[in-house]
């Protein structure tokens, strides 16, 4: 089965054969004169972590974004389940509740128990588990109204028998008529809501402290806190690039903005920090560390060589140990990930698979299967689709010598290609080959 998947990757590599010269690369716009952008470097041995399933056969329901929370020694997270409500006999119903229910797990990932199934009406859909200082746990929900079109924010708060002792609908107390894409408290159990152009700060008793507006040329996705109570906020700005800036709560002011390694940051993706690091944040390649002090971002976990498919949920233990959500070809599981001994990493043949679109998520999912279970052979991806002009890039890597072992073919200009004698046919390669057929 792996010499198969070789000799696949070997021949689809041999698919770009190219005779011509070809324009070389534009250039790519500088970074902001204000921004400093750093990427601390790393080894690739480094960043590859094991993974373990965690058992949740018992496990009911989904995990929204935001549903890792940690208190002490244990592992929080919360799941909701859609239930239909009931309807007139022989009618359909459009309108549905959510059933939450909060689990807890130690942070090896082991003994996960359900803690409580907490009675929320309120909840349409439930968006991050928090703990205060004083180890309360925290829930922030929406709910969409069908009937007036509107989304109710809500804060509550649960004790350990799942009994909701507080339910504020924020929305109204504040006069706010959107939702906050992300939440975090800080050490003064203050509450740090962002709202893409501001940053509302809400006290614990939900009055209004403070509005912070950020830079009308950005947006404001997502924040956490350091270990030290600092505030950090996600930020992306109008040419698409993304920066981690921290804010001064009390004085309302931003620090200057850090260029990050990522091409998305949502609510959940930015995750509090601990002593090694500030904050964590995890995006679409790896999971990272980000130090204020440094003002740069390390590459912690790498998803392709870590067998990671599609990272939905994450939280760090530390820099070292980490539980997350993963989505692959078989469906949802919990993993818990541990770093492996750069030692005990095997050197392994890098096939490279470059593509001018977004990698499909099935060939992600099949790529990290082929490196987990491979000891001889990885797959990296080269993602075009993210450079100013893709095909210049890809043509240019090819020029140079840099060309990807295997090559999507879907946003290729085929016809111009062969036109011009830069593909070869593998007609001959597939009659001759007992693996690979036609």
């Amino acid at each position: 089965m792996r010499l198969s998947l070789w000799k696949k990757a070997a021949v689809l590599g041999m698919a770009f054969t190219m005779t011509m010269s070809l324009t070389a690369c534009g250039g790519i716009e500088g970074k902001k004169a204000d921004a400093k952008s750093t990427e601390m470097s790393f080894d690739a041995k480094e960043v590859v972590f094991k993974g373990a399933d965690i058992d949740a056969a018992d496990v009911k329901g989904e995990m929204p974004a935001g549903a890792f929370a940690r208190a002490d020694d244990k592992i929080y997270f919360f799941t909701l389940e859609r239930i239909e409500e009931a309807s007139n006999a022989g009618e359909e119903s459009d309108e549905f509740n959510w059933k939450a229910r909060i689990y807890s797990m130690n942070t090896d990932g082991t003994e996960l128990t359900l803690v409580c199934e907490p009675d929320l009406d309120c909840c349409g859909t439930m968006q991050k588990l928090m703990f205060d200082k004083d180890k309360n746990m925290i829930i922030y929900s929406e709910h969409f109204d069908h009937k007036t079109s509107k989304t109710e924010c809500y804060i509550s708060r649960i004790d350990t028998n799942g009994n909701v002792t507080e339910n504020e609908d924020i929305t109204k107390k504040l006069k706010f008529n959107s939702r906050f894409m992300d939440i975090c408290l800080d050490d003064n159990n203050n509450y740090i809501a962002v709202d893409l152009d501001k940053v509302y700060v809400i006290d614990s008793d939900y009055n209004l402290v403070s509005k912070i507006k950020g830079d009308r040329k950005s947006s404001i996705c997502n924040c956490a806190k350091s270990m030290d109570g600092k505030i950090f906020c996600g930020v992306e700005s109008d040419d698409s690039k993304f920066y981690v800036s921290e804010l001064d709560v009390e004085n309302k002011k931003w620090g200057d903005p850090v260029e990050i390694n990522t091409d998305y940051l949502v609510g959940g993706d930015l995750l509090n920090g601990d002593e090694e690091y500030d904050i964590y944040y995890y995006s679409e390649h790896g999971v990272y560390g980000y130090s204020a002090k440094d003002k740069a971002s390390k590459m912690l976990l790498d998803y392709t060589s870590s067998g990671v498919a599609e990272m939905l949920n994450l939280i760090t233990i530390d820099s070292e140990t980490m539980i997350g959500e993963d989505k692959d070809i078989s469906g949802y599981k919990l993993v818990y990930y541990n770093k492996v001994d750069p030692s005990d990493v095997k050197d392994k043949t890098v096939i490279t698979f470059g593509s001018l679109e977004e990698v499909d998520h099935n060939i992600i999912s099949a790529a990290s299967k082929f490196n987990s279970e491979n000891d001889k052979y990885k797959i990296e991806f080269k993602d075009y689709s993210s450079e100013e002009d893709p095909q210049t890039k890809m043509n240019a890597d090819i020029l140079s010598g840099k060309v990807p072992d295997i090559i999507d073919l879907n946003a290729i200009p085929i016809r111009q290609y062969v036109s011009k004698g830069l593909l070869e046919d593998l007609t001959p390669y597939y009659e001759k080959d007992e693996v690979v057929k036609k």
